[in-house]
Parts: structure tokens; sequence; C-alpha cells
């Protein structure tokens, strides 16, 4: 199996191994969205698995390693996690909420070249957006890093969770402004109960309502901006790699699958397990 950064797919034969891993380097994040997927331990990954967590991840078979958290660009030694998966021919795609610092912002700013894709999530437009986000100024931040990326030529992707309190209205207006940026890819997701938090099922969307609201997008869309849906079925069997250095596989329901820790098992053990869940990989 071979892994097109372009395309964002993968294709040919059969994998040996894992051929991608969401990495949740941290979970500390200065947002409080209700339908967030990650654990929010509050913790990041322990600085001395950095390197051995990337060796294993090589070892596995890993081509591609999504970084996301939590809010990834904030962690302290981002930049090195980076360098040890390119240091190991990995490709790289970051999820990033804008809201960070500065100096964050200048790094991920100077080193998007290095990322196949840089996905920024915006949930609506400013209103909707900052009261899901539980802070106001979070939708400037965002539009405004994902814009700045735009200028300088980045592969950028904005990522859209479809919950109740976006209206067919506000999706629109979502829309128009996205294209008015000539942003390249859109992807719109149904939240996902993994690690649901108390207030999920009041954000939450079945599976007609996402439909209906993918398919209003598809009907307003100007063909420019490329639509991408992800009903939350399309994340079953994703493996998740959490701070702490366990490896759980996302299941249908809140509770992800028990998996096991990357660093606390051998090679061979790792990839029985990861054998025993079938592969699951984006096709775009």
């Amino acid at each position: 199996m071979e892994y097109d950064p372009d395309a964002n797919t993968f294709s040919g034969a059969p994998h040996t191994g894992l051929p991608q891993v969401m990495w949740h380097i941290t979970d500390v994040c200065a947002l409080t969205c209700p339908f967030c997927f990650s654990t929010k331990s509050g913790l990041g990954t322990p600085h001395k698995y950095l390197e051995p967590i990337a060796e294993r991840l090589k070892q596995i078979g890993v081509l591609k390693v999504d970084f996301g958290g939590g809010e990834p660009v904030s962690y302290e030694r981002f930049a090195e996690a980076v360098d040890l998966c390119e240091r190991r021919s990995m490709h790289l795609t970051v999820t990033t909420s804008g809201v960070i610092s500065p100096r964050s912002r200048r790094w991920l700013l100077e080193n998007h070249e290095r990322f196949t894709r840089v996905i920024v999530s915006i949930d609506g437009t400013s209103m909707v957006h900052d009261r899901l986000r539980g802070r106001i100024g979070a939708f400037d931040d965002a539009m405004g890093v994902m814009t700045d990326l735009l200028d300088l030529g980045a592969k950028v992707r904005v990522n859209t969770v479809l919950t109740s309190v976006l209206t067919q209205e506000v999706l629109t207006d979502l829309q128009h402004a996205l294209e008015e940026k000539c942003l390249p890819e859109w992807c719109l997701i149904q939240p996902h109960p993994s690690n649901a938090k108390e207030y999920f099922d009041t954000y939450a969307v079945e599976d007609t309502s996402f439909r209906t609201l993918v398919a209003r997008v598809h009907e307003e869309s100007d063909a420019e901006t490329k639509v991408i849906e992800r009903p939350r079925s399309a994340y079953v069997g994703y493996w998740t790699l959490h701070p702490g250095g366990r490896m759980r596989p996302q299941q249908t329901g809140a509770e992800d699958g028990k998996g096991f820790h990357l660093l606390e098992v051998s090679l061979e053990e790792a990839m029985l397990e990861l054998n025993k869940v079938p592969v699951k990989v984006p096709t775009e």
C-alpha cells in the first residue's frame, strides 16, 4: 500500500501493519467543544516517549501520522515530534483550532510545507463557532490562520462538525465565507460519540439530518471547493494514539476499544493487536 500526499489517499496491495494513526499528542486545549472526540485528560505525551513512539510507529508500518488532540501545535515539543516522524519518512497532517500563541502560529506558517494537509477546525459562522468553542474570538483566530496559510500556498482543509445548532442558513453563510477564500477542501463531519462529553447528545445529529445538510452544501457548491463528507461510520476502525502511549481503535459507541500500550508490548504483540481490527484508511 502507498500513500498519495496530493490526493490524500491510500492505494495498492494490502498493507502489513497500520497505514495511518491519529496521534493525539496532547489532550490540552483552551476550548470546551461539547462534541470533541478527545479524552481531554489534560495530559501531553511525555517527552521521553517521543522518539520511542516515532520509531515504533515506523516499525508497525505507519505511512501517515495525523497529529491532533487537544491542540497539537501548542504542545511544547511539537516541532521535535514532527522532526522525528519526518526522519522516518512518514507523511504528516495536523489539525488545529487556530487558537494558538503567536509563537506557535509563526512556527506553523513557517513550516506548513512539512504537512500534506493543515486542517483548520471551523464549526460555524462567528457567533455559532465561538459559542460552541466556549471562547470569544475563536472564529476570527481560525479564519485568520486559514487565510494566512492559503496566502502562503499551503494545502489547507477545513473540518466542520455538523451539529444540531448548525442550521442550513448558517451552514450556507459559512460555505460562502470559505469559498470566498478559495478554500481547496472542505470536510463535513458527523459527530461521533467517541469519548462523548456530558452534553454530546444535545449537539449530535442523526444520519438523515447529516445527509440533508451535506446535500444542501453540494447544491450550493461553486465546484471550486472540494466537498468531502465523513459520516460517523467512516471513523470506526481508526486507531488513535493517546498521550499516555495507549493505542485504541474507535468503535461505534462512546467507548473506544481497549487497545494496548504502544511501548509496553513487543513489536510482535503490537502487530497481533492491530490485526484484530480491519485496516481502515480514508479514500480521499
